[in-house]
């Protein structure tokens, strides 16, 4: 029952960032008695009841929403296994929709994982940016990048982190290569050497690795990533929500008596971060029950080009999220390099506070 509940606490923030209504995702959690099996009660059955007959309505990219959140926190059984599948297949008659989007397969030695890509609607080469959820979000669930890449003056590429998803690949120490796996991808249909990321919680470290390594990449964006004392402070580590370390688990392919001396390695080190050129910007959330507090200190110390954002909010800040939408908007704009820097983002802000739909705040009414 922990467990239960800490899965129906986790699934708010993801619940929100695709625009779900508050009301709508309680009235579904009010009703899930078990994460187990396919039958009313379960979780898998009441994110997906709603799914089926969106889908039917050819509200396709809702219905994805919904059979993502089914799906979720990863695959661990044959209802998860349909759940995702039916999101995948909802996400893809989306697609078609979108007649300038497209789904590539980067192949790399560690596995194969797929990607979302769009250039918008102008089909010539632009700066880049990649979008990465954490350990527990499929790059389904940043469809309004998509929808959004002529107001952002930007090609899109959606990703997961090895393991999520259908990203083969098995997180590992190593494993934040696939970023610069994605850029050789993608050199022909983007302007690579001019990539930023939106890598959000663990992807964060990942995309921080890749980017002292890979030059290409000019600026991060994350929020509630792991930098350092996640991975090496034990007494945290015993603290840590029962969800994040079945799910770490399940990525590494390994038991969970075994995690965290298979994580530690990945702790950033202070001369790591000291020669991080690019811009950091992070979003902090201050009551984090997965991060520790002392992420923030450490960042403050050895991080040159620190942006830092804090909101008084637990993982992933989900009472504040319109304000971290908006302000990962602002950052990724802010460090656009470009002569048209100020035009664009005159245009971006306008377009946001008109419309307020650059990542599509819907509720569900179905």
């Amino acid at each position: 029952m922990i467990y239960l509940n800490e899965l129906k606490e986790l699934v708010l923030l993801h619940t929100q960032a695709q625009g779900i209504s508050f009301e709508y995702s309680k009235s579904i959690l009010e009703k899930i008695t078990s994460e187990e099996g396919n039958q009313p009660g379960s979780w898998v059955y009441e994110w997906s009841k709603d799914a089926h007959s969106l889908y039917k309505k050819a509200r396709w990219l809702e219905a994805a929403q919904l059979y993502n959140l089914a799906r979720f926190p990863f695959i661990q059984s044959p209802a998860h296994i349909e759940a995702h599948q039916a999101c995948i297949n909802s996400f893809n008659q989306w697609l078609l929709t979108k007649p300038n989007t497209q789904t590539l397969e980067i192949k790399t030695p560690q596995g194969t994982f797929k990607t979302y890509f769009t250039s918008g609607s102008e089909q010539k080469k632009r700066p880049l940016l990649v979008v990465c959820g954490g350990i527990v979000s499929i790059k389904e669930q940043w469809a309004a990048f998509i929808e959004n890449a002529d107001t952002l003056g930007m090609a899109i590429a959606l990703v997961e982190m090895p393991g999520v998803g259908e990203n083969e690949i098995v997180y590992s120490p190593t494993a934040w290569k696939m970023f610069s796996a994605l850029l050789d991808g993608l050199s022909q249909l983007a302007e690579v050497n001019n990539t930023y990321l939106v890598a959000l919680s663990f992807s964060g470290q990942m995309a921080i690795q890749s980017a002292i390594a890979d030059k290409r990449i000019q600026a991060i964006t994350t929020a509630s990533a792991p930098i350092h004392h996640f991975f090496s402070d034990r007494q945290w580590w015993n603290q840590v929500p029962i969800t994040t370390k079945r799910t770490l688990a399940h990525l590494m392919g390994i038991d969970i008596k075994y995690l965290f001396a298979a994580i530690s390695p990945m702790a950033l080190t202070p001369t790591e971060l000291k020669t991080l050129a690019i811009p950091l910007n992070y979003i902090f959330s201050l009551r984090d029950e997965i991060i520790p507090i002392s992420e923030k200190s450490f960042l403050q110390h050895h991080t040159s080009k620190l942006n830092l954002k804090q909101f008084n909010d637990v993982h992933g800040s989900p009472n504040h999220m319109k304000e971290v939408k908006f302000w990962i908007l602002l950052s990724l704009l802010k460090n656009r390099h470009s002569l048209a820097l100020k035009a664009q983002l005159f245009r971006t802000v306008l377009f946001v506070l008109q419309t307020k739909r650059i990542f599509k705040l819907r509720g569900q009414n179905a």
